[in-house]
């Protein structure tokens, strides 16, 4: 399922558009994930840019780890990164944010939280993946995850469903 809705009201070149897979279709509600990306957004004042949320599987995202990042298990979110023009709106697509909805699950309850938030979570990751913030040294996880705490406090209080 395909939805394409505008992140900034009155701004039709600022899109995001959702993939559901249908088993999720009532756990993931595109109002919820637009408003998180939108509150996401207007906190790293970010505009004009298009991106896809893609909520699938563990044997979805297991067979795209194991192709692009060559770690033959299932994760919780991949990023891929475009950032790019189209040549004729100049509207920016950022890129895809591949989050696994078993791993929602299973990552909400052992932090003892709801899934809604562990997916706001994870869309936040993304969005910073996305934005060219990683964590695979620990000066840049320093830098990446209290930007992520602070914008999911932000975000998800603002947005609570």
């Amino acid at each position: 399922m395909k939805v394409k809705k505008p992140i900034n009201p009155g701004n039709d070149s600022a899109m995001v558009t959702f993939q559901i897979k249908q088993e999720f279709q009532t756990d993931f509600l595109e109002e919820n994930l637009h408003a998180w990306v939108k509150k996401t957004f207007e906190y790293l004042d970010v505009d004009q840019c298009d991106l896809t949320i893609v909520i699938g599987g563990n044997t979805e995202i297991h067979q795209l780890n194991r192709k692009y990042r060559h770690i033959d298990a299932p994760t919780d979110v991949l990023s891929f990164a475009y950032d790019i023009r189209d040549p004729e709106t100049n509207a920016r697509y950022l890129g895809d944010i591949v989050i696994s909805g078993e791993k929602v699950f299973e990552q909400a309850q052992a932090a003892g939280h709801s899934h809604q938030m562990e997916c706001c979570i994870l869309i936040v990751h993304g969005i910073l993946h996305l934005l060219g913030y990683d964590h695979e040294e620990e000066t840049d996880e320093a830098v990446m995850f209290p930007l992520q705490e602070k914008i999911v406090k932000a975000v998800f209080e603002d947005a609570k469903p």
